[in-house]
């Protein structure tokens, strides 16, 4: 067997070859660790946020009437304050509203169209004879007459016929059974669960009874529809065979009372439902059994003005204020302050609500980081403010970058 004899300097070189490699993967090595240690995202500061005590709800002091039952609201907002419990009453021609809100959910309506024709029959003389003859509220009209859809609805909201309720029911459902079925229905989807519709479209039947509460919904419902609240603010209305026709509501046109409709029941207890507005603050509302019909508005008022003042501006944070702190990992910490002032509006007797976002997407240098928002929010009212940091952070240093364990 032949044996070859490898130079000893061959060795060493080899030797020196595999050593220098080792070394140089080492060092690699050890520069990938230190590049991703430096370069790997940075653990998320710890935010607190410490807000100011939030104002405690107050009593409210409204003017409820002496007479009668009554509840108030207010647009956007979910409270509805009474002076009883739900008590079902008969509404008399407040009714009349549900009949024309249910008319345009049928056959809308925009501001300035009259609608389809209707032409007036022996059937809808016979409701005007009966009307008469039950001393009810009616518009006179002859068989032939032609009024429009618009012209139906003005002489149901402002002269309060009853006959023409009954005779737009029939011409756009079919029947008062129909209507009767679709107006339970549009009562019940609209969370007026302690309303009946009777054996009418007009309200004149007892038997349709609604709470003041449910009534404040239907307010606003009706608030909601331009083409109804145009009709109940206008004064009067003309027609070919009656003439012109005035509107029961004296407040039309009053500074602070937006009327929509009156009802004057058997025993002359007047109701009265209604939306009134000061300010940005809109107000819906209804009495019923409130005596007559001049103590159903004036109490109704006298109320709605009682119930402005329970509104209240709360300012809750001022610009700059400091709201919390933040920590980071590598020990900086600052305080956080908000961008712009947190104010609300607010019905006295509810609570104010309080929620924090958080954002951690590091700055560094002299810039603020800005650290999440603070949301402030009652029933009917909301305000939002970014928060930052009060001063700028320097970051991690190089040897706590280059060491730390997470």
């Amino acid at each position: 067997m032949r044996v070859v004899k490898i130079p000893v300097k061959t060795v060493e070189k080899s030797q020196k070859r595999v050593s220098r490699g080792y070394y140089l993967l080492l060092l690699m090595s050890m520069m990938g660790l230190m590049l991703f240690q430096y370069f790997r995202p940075l653990p998320p500061p710890v935010i607190n946020y410490n807000l100011p005590d939030i104002p405690a709800p107050k009593p409210v002091d409204l003017a409820w009437p002496a007479t009668g039952q009554a509840s108030i609201s207010a647009q956007g907002y979910s409270f509805t304050s009474t002076n009883a419990k739900p008590t079902q009453i008969s509404t008399a021609s407040i009714a009349k509203v549900i009949t024309v809100l249910c008319v345009l959910q049928k056959h809308p309506l925009k501001i300035g169209q009259q609608g389809p024709v209707i032409t007036m029959t022996d059937a809808d003389v016979t409701r005007l004879d009966a009307e008469i003859n039950r001393n009810g509220t009616h518009l006179d009209i002859v068989k032939g007459e032609k009024i429009t859809q618009y012209q139906a609805m003005e002489a149901i909201m402002l002269p309060s016929a009853n006959n023409i309720a009954d005779t737009l029911a029939v011409w756009a459902f079919g029947g008062l059974e129909q209507y009767r079925a679709y107006a339970q229905d549009f009562v019940r989807k609209n969370g007026m669960t302690h309303t009946v519709i009777g054996a009418d479209a007009s309200g004149y039947d007892v038997e349709t009874k609604s709470t003041t509460q449910d009534l404040a919904i239907l307010a606003k419902l009706a608030l909601a529809n331009p083409v109804l609240m145009k009709i109940a603010g206008e004064r009067s209305a003309t027609f070919e065979t009656a003439g012109t026709v005035y509107n029961h509501n004296r407040l039309v046109g009053d500074d602070v009372m937006i009327g929509i409709k009156t009802g004057l029941n058997d025993g002359n207890s007047g109701g009265f439902l209604y939306a009134a507005r000061r300010g940005n603050t809109t107000l819906t509302g209804a009495i019923l059994d409130a005596g007559t019909m001049s103590e159903a508005l004036n109490s109704s008022k006298r109320l709605a003005e009682s119930a402005f003042d329970e509104f209240e501006k709360v300012k809750y944070i001022k610009a700059g204020t400091t709201v919390g702190e933040l920590k980071t990992p590598w020990g900086e910490n600052t305080t956080i302050v908000t961008e712009k002032d947190l104010a609300v509006t607010r019905w006295k007797a509810e609570r104010i609500y309080t929620a924090t976002e958080l954002r951690t997407n590091y700055v560094f240098g002299n810039n603020a980081m800005k650290t999440g928002v603070v949301h402030v929010r009652t029933d009917g009212d909301k305000a939002d403010s970014e928060t930052q940091t009060n001063t700028g952070l320097n970051g991690p240093s190089l040897l706590w970058r280059l060491t730390r364990l997470r």
